[in-house]
Protein backbone atom coordinates (compact mmCIF):
# COMPACT_ATOMS: atom_id res chain seq x y z
CA UNK A 1 0.00 0.00 0.00
CA UNK A 2 2.91 2.36 1.24
CA UNK A 3 4.59 1.91 -2.82
CA UNK A 4 0.54 2.75 -4.49
CA UNK A 5 0.78 5.42 -2.42
CA UNK A 6 4.53 6.92 -3.42
CA UNK A 7 3.84 6.12 -6.67
CA UNK A 8 0.48 8.07 -6.95
CA UNK A 9 2.09 10.95 -5.03
CA UNK A 10 4.58 11.07 -7.41
CA UNK A 11 2.36 10.59 -10.76
CA UNK A 12 0.80 13.79 -9.34
CA UNK A 13 3.80 15.61 -8.61
CA UNK A 14 5.13 15.36 -11.56
CA UNK A 15 2.36 16.92 -13.14
CA UNK A 16 2.17 20.55 -15.06
CA UNK A 17 -0.14 22.62 -12.89
CA UNK A 18 -1.19 24.86 -15.88
CA UNK A 19 -2.30 21.48 -17.64
CA UNK A 20 -4.01 20.19 -14.56
CA UNK A 21 -5.95 23.48 -14.52
CA UNK A 22 -6.99 23.07 -17.86
CA UNK A 23 -8.17 19.34 -18.00
CA UNK A 24 -10.40 20.07 -14.30
CA UNK A 25 -11.94 23.29 -16.45
CA UNK A 26 -12.43 21.38 -19.54
CA UNK A 27 -14.83 18.87 -16.92
CA UNK A 28 -16.00 22.18 -15.82
CA UNK A 29 -17.24 23.42 -19.03
CA UNK A 30 -18.67 20.16 -20.00
CA UNK A 31 -20.81 19.63 -16.73
CA UNK A 32 -21.91 22.82 -16.79
CA UNK A 33 -23.20 22.76 -20.46
CA UNK A 34 -25.26 18.66 -19.52
CA UNK A 35 -28.29 20.21 -17.93
CA UNK A 36 -29.07 22.39 -20.71
CA UNK A 37 -31.87 21.05 -23.63
CA UNK A 38 -31.66 23.29 -26.68
CA UNK A 39 -28.17 22.70 -28.98
CA UNK A 40 -27.33 26.44 -29.23
CA UNK A 41 -26.79 26.93 -25.70
CA UNK A 42 -25.30 23.67 -24.89
CA UNK A 43 -22.12 24.68 -27.14
CA UNK A 44 -22.57 28.08 -25.95
CA UNK A 45 -21.93 26.71 -22.29
CA UNK A 46 -19.24 23.92 -23.77
CA UNK A 47 -17.13 26.69 -25.17
CA UNK A 48 -14.02 25.22 -27.36
CA UNK A 49 -14.31 21.90 -28.56
CA UNK A 50 -13.68 20.34 -31.74
CA UNK A 51 -16.30 18.95 -34.14
CA UNK A 52 -15.03 15.91 -34.92
CA UNK A 53 -18.69 14.26 -36.33
CA UNK A 54 -21.85 16.42 -37.22
CA UNK A 55 -24.16 13.93 -39.14
CA UNK A 56 -27.42 13.01 -40.62
CA UNK A 57 -28.45 9.96 -38.86
CA UNK A 58 -31.91 10.32 -40.16
CA UNK A 59 -35.65 11.35 -39.19
CA UNK A 60 -34.45 14.50 -39.10
CA UNK A 61 -32.11 14.12 -36.31
CA UNK A 62 -28.26 14.81 -36.30
CA UNK A 63 -25.44 13.18 -34.17
CA UNK A 64 -22.49 15.36 -33.12
CA UNK A 65 -19.38 14.18 -31.94
CA UNK A 66 -16.93 16.75 -30.24
CA UNK A 67 -14.12 16.66 -28.32
CA UNK A 68 -12.77 19.11 -26.20
CA UNK A 69 -8.97 19.33 -24.82
CA UNK A 70 -7.68 19.89 -21.82
CA UNK A 71 -4.13 19.39 -21.01
CA UNK A 72 -3.78 16.32 -20.17
CA UNK A 73 -6.55 14.38 -21.15
CA UNK A 74 -9.21 14.52 -24.05
CA UNK A 75 -13.07 14.36 -23.07
CA UNK A 76 -15.27 13.16 -25.98
CA UNK A 77 -19.00 14.73 -25.62
CA UNK A 78 -21.30 12.96 -28.31
CA UNK A 79 -24.76 14.54 -28.61
CA UNK A 80 -28.02 13.83 -30.17
CA UNK A 81 -30.36 17.02 -31.23
CA UNK A 82 -33.72 16.87 -32.92
CA UNK A 83 -35.30 19.79 -33.71
CA UNK A 84 -32.38 22.22 -31.66
CA UNK A 85 -32.80 19.99 -28.71
CA UNK A 86 -30.69 18.06 -26.60
CA UNK A 87 -30.25 14.14 -25.61
CA UNK A 88 -29.27 12.22 -25.52
CA UNK A 89 -25.63 12.51 -24.29
CA UNK A 90 -22.36 10.84 -23.52
CA UNK A 91 -19.24 11.71 -22.44
CA UNK A 92 -16.01 10.06 -22.45
CA UNK A 93 -12.49 10.56 -20.88
CA UNK A 94 -9.85 8.11 -21.25
CA UNK A 95 -6.38 8.84 -19.84
CA UNK A 96 -2.87 6.72 -19.78
CA UNK A 97 -3.67 4.67 -15.48
CA UNK A 98 -0.74 6.66 -13.86
CA UNK A 99 -1.67 9.83 -15.57
CA UNK A 100 -5.40 9.62 -14.73
CA UNK A 101 -4.70 8.47 -11.02
CA UNK A 102 -3.19 11.70 -10.44
CA UNK A 103 -6.38 13.44 -12.15
CA UNK A 104 -9.30 11.43 -11.27
CA UNK A 105 -10.68 12.22 -8.39
CA UNK A 106 -10.36 16.26 -9.11
CA UNK A 107 -12.09 15.59 -12.47
CA UNK A 108 -14.87 13.33 -11.45
CA UNK A 109 -15.94 15.88 -8.59
CA UNK A 110 -16.87 17.82 -11.56
CA UNK A 111 -19.51 16.06 -12.39
CA UNK A 112 -20.68 15.64 -9.07
CA UNK A 113 -24.76 15.20 -9.93
CA UNK A 114 -24.14 13.24 -13.03
CA UNK A 115 -23.03 9.84 -11.80
CA UNK A 116 -20.13 9.60 -13.58
CA UNK A 117 -19.06 5.79 -13.97
CA UNK A 118 -15.49 6.35 -12.95
CA UNK A 119 -12.98 3.35 -13.50
CA UNK A 120 -8.82 2.78 -13.80
CA UNK A 121 -8.24 5.01 -16.80
CA UNK A 122 -11.02 6.91 -16.96
CA UNK A 123 -15.17 7.78 -16.67
CA UNK A 124 -18.21 8.32 -18.65
CA UNK A 125 -21.66 10.08 -18.04
CA UNK A 126 -24.31 8.98 -20.02
CA UNK A 127 -27.67 10.87 -19.81
CA UNK A 128 -30.57 9.32 -20.99
CA UNK A 129 -29.03 6.27 -22.66
CA UNK A 130 -32.24 4.86 -23.09
CA UNK A 131 -33.80 8.13 -23.90
CA UNK A 132 -35.65 8.65 -27.03
CA UNK A 133 -37.12 12.55 -27.91
CA UNK A 134 -40.85 12.28 -28.79
CA UNK A 135 -40.24 13.95 -32.12
CA UNK A 136 -37.64 11.58 -33.52
CA UNK A 137 -39.80 8.91 -32.30
CA UNK A 138 -42.45 9.71 -33.93
CA UNK A 139 -40.50 10.55 -37.10
CA UNK A 140 -39.08 7.22 -37.40
CA UNK A 141 -42.23 5.23 -36.21
CA UNK A 142 -44.36 7.19 -39.67
CA UNK A 143 -42.14 5.11 -41.39
CA UNK A 144 -40.95 2.53 -39.74
CA UNK A 145 -43.62 1.69 -37.24
CA UNK A 146 -43.64 2.32 -33.34
CA UNK A 147 -40.44 1.16 -31.12
CA UNK A 148 -41.92 -2.36 -29.79
CA UNK A 149 -41.10 -1.77 -26.25
CA UNK A 150 -39.10 -5.45 -25.37
CA UNK A 151 -37.25 -6.00 -22.30
CA UNK A 152 -33.49 -7.86 -23.47
CA UNK A 153 -32.51 -10.86 -21.80
CA UNK A 154 -30.26 -9.46 -19.32
CA UNK A 155 -27.57 -11.23 -21.07
CA UNK A 156 -28.39 -9.65 -24.12
CA UNK A 157 -28.85 -6.03 -22.50
CA UNK A 158 -25.29 -4.15 -23.42
CA UNK A 159 -25.47 -5.55 -27.02
CA UNK A 160 -28.90 -4.23 -27.90
CA UNK A 161 -27.95 -0.73 -26.22
CA UNK A 162 -24.82 -0.69 -28.30
CA UNK A 163 -27.28 -1.18 -31.47
CA UNK A 164 -29.85 1.17 -30.64
CA UNK A 165 -28.64 3.74 -28.59
CA UNK A 166 -27.65 6.99 -31.43
CA UNK A 167 -24.94 8.22 -29.21
CA UNK A 168 -23.24 4.64 -30.29
CA UNK A 169 -20.57 4.96 -32.38
CA UNK A 170 -20.32 2.28 -34.63
CA UNK A 171 -19.56 1.03 -37.82
CA UNK A 172 -20.77 -1.57 -39.88
CA UNK A 173 -18.27 -4.72 -41.69
CA UNK A 174 -17.11 -8.26 -40.46
CA UNK A 175 -13.35 -6.35 -39.87
CA UNK A 176 -12.47 -3.34 -38.65
CA UNK A 177 -8.67 -2.23 -37.69
CA UNK A 178 -5.33 -3.94 -38.17
CA UNK A 179 -5.70 -7.03 -36.56
CA UNK A 180 -8.80 -7.74 -38.24
CA UNK A 181 -11.11 -7.86 -35.59
CA UNK A 182 -14.78 -7.80 -35.78
CA UNK A 183 -16.50 -4.42 -35.25
CA UNK A 184 -18.03 -4.29 -31.84
CA UNK A 185 -21.20 -3.60 -33.38
CA UNK A 186 -20.62 -7.29 -35.29
CA UNK A 187 -20.47 -8.60 -32.40
CA UNK A 188 -22.99 -7.37 -30.46
CA UNK A 189 -25.13 -8.33 -33.95
CA UNK A 190 -23.84 -11.74 -33.29
CA UNK A 191 -24.39 -12.51 -30.63
CA UNK A 192 -28.32 -10.95 -30.19
CA UNK A 193 -28.59 -13.43 -33.34
CA UNK A 194 -27.74 -16.62 -31.71
CA UNK A 195 -30.29 -16.14 -29.05
CA UNK A 196 -34.03 -17.08 -29.08
CA UNK A 197 -34.98 -13.50 -28.14
CA UNK A 198 -32.89 -12.35 -31.20
CA UNK A 199 -35.26 -11.89 -34.02
CA UNK A 200 -38.03 -9.33 -31.63
CA UNK A 201 -34.71 -7.84 -30.51
CA UNK A 202 -33.58 -6.98 -34.10
CA UNK A 203 -36.74 -5.74 -34.96
CA UNK A 204 -36.85 -3.19 -32.45
CA UNK A 205 -33.33 -2.20 -33.42
CA UNK A 206 -34.40 -2.16 -36.77
CA UNK A 207 -36.87 0.44 -35.78
CA UNK A 208 -34.59 2.66 -33.57
CA UNK A 209 -32.31 5.45 -33.79
CA UNK A 210 -28.79 4.01 -34.87
CA UNK A 211 -28.26 4.22 -38.63
CA UNK A 212 -25.33 1.49 -38.32
CA UNK A 213 -27.50 -0.50 -35.55
CA UNK A 214 -30.81 -0.48 -37.84
CA UNK A 215 -28.25 -2.01 -41.02
CA UNK A 216 -26.39 -4.55 -38.86
CA UNK A 217 -30.23 -6.02 -37.61
CA UNK A 218 -31.73 -5.74 -41.55
CA UNK A 219 -28.66 -7.88 -42.33
CA UNK A 220 -29.59 -10.09 -39.59
CA UNK A 221 -32.99 -10.62 -40.48
CA UNK A 222 -32.27 -11.42 -43.87
CA UNK A 223 -29.81 -14.03 -42.30
CA UNK A 224 -32.84 -15.39 -40.64
CA UNK A 225 -35.26 -14.91 -43.49
CA UNK A 226 -32.51 -16.80 -46.25
CA UNK A 227 -32.69 -19.80 -43.05
CA UNK A 228 -36.41 -20.05 -43.29
CA UNK A 229 -37.66 -17.58 -41.25
CA UNK A 230 -40.50 -15.96 -42.17
CA UNK A 231 -40.47 -12.41 -41.52
CA UNK A 232 -43.80 -9.96 -41.93
CA UNK A 233 -44.56 -7.27 -43.97
CA UNK A 234 -43.56 -4.40 -41.59
CA UNK A 235 -40.09 -5.67 -41.46
CA UNK A 236 -39.56 -6.44 -44.94
CA UNK A 237 -40.71 -2.73 -45.32
CA UNK A 238 -38.50 -1.73 -42.88
CA UNK A 239 -35.34 -3.84 -44.45
CA UNK A 240 -36.40 -2.11 -47.97
CA UNK A 241 -36.05 0.97 -46.15
CA UNK A 242 -32.52 0.83 -44.48
CA UNK A 243 -31.50 -0.21 -47.91
CA UNK A 244 -32.59 2.52 -49.78
CA UNK A 245 -32.11 5.02 -46.87
CA UNK A 246 -30.09 8.24 -48.13
CA UNK A 247 -28.51 8.29 -44.53
CA UNK A 248 -25.02 7.21 -45.56
CA UNK A 249 -23.28 4.38 -43.10
CA UNK A 250 -19.87 4.67 -41.69
CA UNK A 251 -18.38 0.92 -43.15
CA UNK A 252 -15.60 -0.53 -42.11
CA UNK A 253 -13.51 -2.84 -44.79
CA UNK A 254 -10.20 -3.99 -42.41
CA UNK A 255 -8.27 -0.72 -42.14
CA UNK A 256 -9.92 1.73 -44.31
CA UNK A 257 -13.35 3.48 -42.83
CA UNK A 258 -15.65 5.01 -45.38
CA UNK A 259 -19.29 6.67 -45.26
CA UNK A 260 -21.67 5.40 -47.92
CA UNK A 261 -25.13 4.60 -49.29
CA UNK A 262 -26.54 0.84 -47.20
CA UNK A 263 -27.24 -1.28 -50.25
CA UNK A 264 -23.52 -1.88 -51.65
CA UNK A 265 -22.03 -2.82 -48.29
CA UNK A 266 -25.24 -4.75 -46.70
CA UNK A 267 -25.20 -6.88 -50.26
CA UNK A 268 -21.13 -7.47 -50.16
CA UNK A 269 -21.64 -8.22 -46.10
CA UNK A 270 -24.78 -10.93 -46.90
CA UNK A 271 -22.59 -12.40 -49.29
CA UNK A 272 -19.55 -13.29 -46.61
CA UNK A 273 -22.66 -14.06 -44.37
CA UNK A 274 -22.46 -17.94 -42.64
Amino acid sequence: MALVLASLAGAEDALRDDWVAADVGAARRIAGALPETKLPKFLEKLGSASTEEDRDIGFLARRLRLAVYGGYTTTWVTVVSWDGGVGPVEVSCDEEADVWAALRDRIAAEYKGHEPEVGDTGLRVRLGARADPEGFRKERGKVLGPPLGIDPDPTLESAYLLLWSPTSDLVYGWMHGEGGDPPDGREAAEKILAHEQGPALLDDILRGPNPEGRLYAAEALLRLEKKGRKLDGQVLRNIEWVRKSPVKIRVARGCEVSREPAEAPLREMLEDAP
